[in-house]
């Protein structure tokens, strides 16, 4: 049996109580889900463990990518293990990446590194832009 034949579950994803997934802003697909922005009056949150490491955001012809370390599943992270979250509301969109949880003595510290690209799409669609991202992520950055 193949991967994408399994019976056991692969994924999760975390939902906020004030969430409702059926609102018209998602759109869940096998590869990703897309949240869109709009000017409706609601508040939606979503999270999952980042397995592959970047998230983006299209906007008047320009892709947005964040890279972020890949979820560690020897960690534990906040939010029910949601290394990845994604916030939106009808003021903006919010691509948060989460480190892990870890104690720190005093005078100790911890650093999140997140790189940041801002990618023109003028040779290339989205959808494009995005295919090549997940077979590849330095593919555009």
């Amino acid at each position: 049996m193949g991967s994408g034949d399994s019976v056991l579950p692969n994924r999760s994803v975390v939902v906020w109580p004030y969430t409702t997934l059926s609102e018209p802003e998602f759109d869940f697909a096998l590869e990703m889900i897309t949240i869109s922005a709009s000017v409706r009056q609601a508040k939606t949150k979503i999270g999952m463990a980042n397995r592959r490491g970047w998230v983006a955001y299209e906007f008047e012809g320009e892709l947005f990518v964040k890279w972020s370390p890949i979820h560690d599943d020897e960690q534990t992270y906040t939010d029910l293990n949601a290394s990845m979250q994604c916030f939106r509301n009808e003021d903006f969109i919010e691509l948060e990446s989460v480190g892990p949880l870890v104690d720190l003595a005093c005078g100790a510290n911890v650093r999140h590194v997140e790189v940041w690209a801002l990618i023109p799409l003028v040779d290339v669609g989205v959808s494009e832009a995005l295919a090549s991202l997940r077979a590849d992520p330095s593919a555009l950055g």
